[in-house]
């Protein structure tokens, strides 16, 4: 029998759409997965099925949700992950370029988390509240590094609290295009999903557009390469593609980007690395810090560049 999630909308959540709200209420589930239960008449409001996504709520409204089954997806799951700390509670691995950390909409590939489902059988209790077990935040499916992922509910809902209050720490390495006129600052730019592609992100133009997120990421030079250099990015916000768009929007976009990036130095692969991550641990609340060591892909790239 399916579970049912109720909520009763409060006076700081008046006005919101039926979905952002959701969203809020629900963050284990993907926003895909709320849009496709609202379109599935798996969502009611006040009693009557709602399956317009953006109705806006009133105090008081009731509203219920079926949690999605977990789909079987009788896939072939092979590989293992590269592990850079483990305990009870939780792993942190190095991600590899080139595999997506959950399946996405149309997609249905290997990904982190059915190798986390194989290698680590108990994450599939997790199924029954949430389509995406384990998994408290995510990189780019191009992008290497450090991934924290959880092994229990509790760790994940109080690893996902620390992501959405942004005490989680994280530091990147990206090869860019060209050279940054200020060696180190902040950018501070709202971003928001293309209206041509929904695929993509964008720099909003209307900050005060509902759609529009805070995005703030600091960044650093850390060598200059010619035509192109190292940089130490640390998004202070955790939004989609958010330092793809921002180097793009500084005039140093991250090479190897098939979005965001034209011209520039080849390179084999998306030029970004979540390189470092410190947070307090969910249980014992002291600081874990673990480091992805750098690709050699990068390593090849900078060498080559240097010699030349």
């Amino acid at each position: 029998m399916a579970e049912i999630g109720r909520h009763i909308v409060s006076e700081l959540e008046v006005g919101l759409r039926l979905d952002r709200c959701l969203a809020d209420v629900y963050p284990i589930l993907s926003r895909s997965r709320i849009e496709r239960c609202i379109a599935e008449g798996d969502v009611r409001v006040n009693e009557k099925t709602e399956q317009k996504k953006n109705r806006p709520l009133h105090l008081g409204d009731a509203l219920e949700i079926k949690f999605p089954d977990p789909v079987d997806t009788h896939l072939e799951v092979i590989g293992s992950l590269n592990l850079l700390y483990e305990d009870r509670d939780l792993l942190i691995i190095n991600k590899p370029a080139g595999i997506s950390v959950h399946p996405g909409a149309g997609e249905r590939r290997v990904t982190i988390m059915d190798i986390l489902l194989k290698d680590y059988p108990e994450t599939s209790d997790m199924l029954s509240v949430t389509d995406r077990p384990g998994i408290v935040h995510r990189l780019d499916r191009d992008t290497s590094g450090v991934l924290v992922l959880a092994r229990n509910m509790a760790t994940m809902d109080r690893m996902m609290d620390q992501f959405k209050t942004h005490t989680v720490h994280k530091h990147y390495l990206g090869i860019v295009a060209g050279i940054p006129r200020i060696p180190s600052g902040e950018i501070d730019r709202p971003l928001i999903r293309s209206r041509r592609d929904r695929r993509r992100v964008t720099i909003s133009l209307h900050p005060d557009d509902p759609d529009a997120r805070s995005a703030v990421t600091r960044y650093q030079l850390l060598l200059r390469m010619g035509d192109s250099a190292l940089m130490r990015l640390s998004p202070q916000t955790g939004r989609t593609h958010q330092l793809r768009v921002h180097m793009r929007h500084a005039g140093t976009p991250i090479l190897g980007d098939p979005w965001y990036s034209t011209g520039g130095p080849e390179f084999p692969r998306l030029g970004l690395h979540a390189h470092e991550i410190r947070f307090a641990h969910p249980t014992t609340s002291l600081w874990l810090r673990a480091r992805a060591p750098v690709p050699l892909e990068f390593l090849d790239f900078i060498h080559s560049r240097l010699r030349g």
